[in-house]
């Protein structure tokens, strides 16, 4: 345990690169929905951004109704959605002002409750709302920086079961509507925590960690073994892609970026061997929000894990994976 405290005590230099990644990490968790506070989901949402916020000048204005109910929602998704919206408001408004203002308000509608993104940002052209929530649509050419995906808000919100719009008058500025159902029923968690299998055990089947980190290779070995799943460690590519040559995993939970050959080319590597270890490939990755990764991950269809992760998704994800596998075979 002291081992353990000591690095999550030197972590925090390494925070302001994940908290980045934060939405790859929130699109890719499992849906659950729960009663919640969704202006506290509001409030984290701000303070992940509230650096960048700053130090583009742009001052948010929040109002934010005390009043509303708890509402079933998934926490996690919801704060995704609110995160799009935020940072491409931040976005627009600051490459045209290099300044800002973006207000916040959340408010009761009859039986819904309605969240209102509003800034002084460049505005938008009529021709262009519609297409808005389209996927991939940007207005900012080729270069490099494109808007957050705001398909994704959409799809979230839809999920919900509620509506999203926008209203824009060029050189006044924008207004993004999100408007949720409140639920009439009370919320329980009824979902009880699986036990994990413990057929490794009686197999004596291994499962094998690849990540140069060893922070995250030792605390993921550890955890593991207390759940009933022994693991292999190795630290680079060359020398795991020697190992799975050799043997067959219940589970492999590798890293993307790791020295000598990466992950991506291990995997092809494995591909062209027709190798009986590609099924069993759990991704891991700090950069889930690069494109080339972002590619990769989509043509793979596997698994992955984005860092900043909890124990208990790599326990569901692990269990996900054999149970699957075990149903194929």
């Amino acid at each position: 345990m002291r081992e353990v405290i000591d690095r999550i005590i030197k972590g925090p230099p390494r925070f302001p690169g994940i908290v980045e990644n934060l939405p790859s990490f929130i699109r890719r968790k499992e849906p659950f929905r729960k009663m919640v506070n969704l202006n506290e989901i509001m409030q984290r949402t701000i303070e992940l951004r509230a650096h960048d916020l700053k130090a583009k000048n742009i001052q948010v204005i929040k109002n934010l109704d005390p009043t509303l109910p708890l509402m079933l929602i998934d926490p996690h998704q919801m704060q995704h959605a609110f995160l799009n919206l935020i940072h491409n408001t931040e976005q627009t408004t600051f490459e045209a002002h290099k300044k800002g203002i973006l207000s916040i308000t959340t408010y009761k509608v009859g039986s819904k409750v309605r969240i209102q993104f509003s800034d002084n940002g460049p505005g938008t052209p009529k021709e262009h709302l519609t297409k808005i929530f389209n996927n991939s649509f940007t207005t900012r050419g080729d270069d490099n920086g494109i808007e957050f995906d705001l398909s994704i808000s959409y799809g979230i919100i839809k999920e919900h079961g509620g509506e999203i719009w926008v209203e824009s008058e060029v050189g006044k500025g924008t207004s993004y509507f999100i408007e949720l159902p409140i639920s009439t029923t009370k919320f329980e968690k009824d979902v009880k925590e699986k036990p994990i299998a413990r057929s490794v055990n009686e197999k004596e089947e291994k499962g094998l960690l690849i990540d140069d980190e060893a922070h995250i290779i030792d605390l993921l070995s550890k955890f593991l073994a207390m759940e009933g799943y022994p693991t292999e460690k190795v630290t680079d590519g060359r020398l795991a892609l020697e190992k799975l040559g050799r043997n067959s995993y219940y589970f492999i939970l590798c890293d993307i970026k790791i020295p000598e050959i990466d992950g991506m080319t291990l995997y092809q590597e494995l591909k062209e061997r027709k190798s009986p270890n590609l099924d069993k490939i759990i991704f891991i990755t700090g950069d889930a929000i690069s494109t080339d990764i972002q590619a990769f991950l989509k043509s793979a269809q596997r698994p992955y894990l984005s860092k900043p992760f909890e124990l208990m998704d790599v326990k569901k994800t692990i269990q996900q994976l054999t149970t699957n596998t075990q149903t194929r075979h």
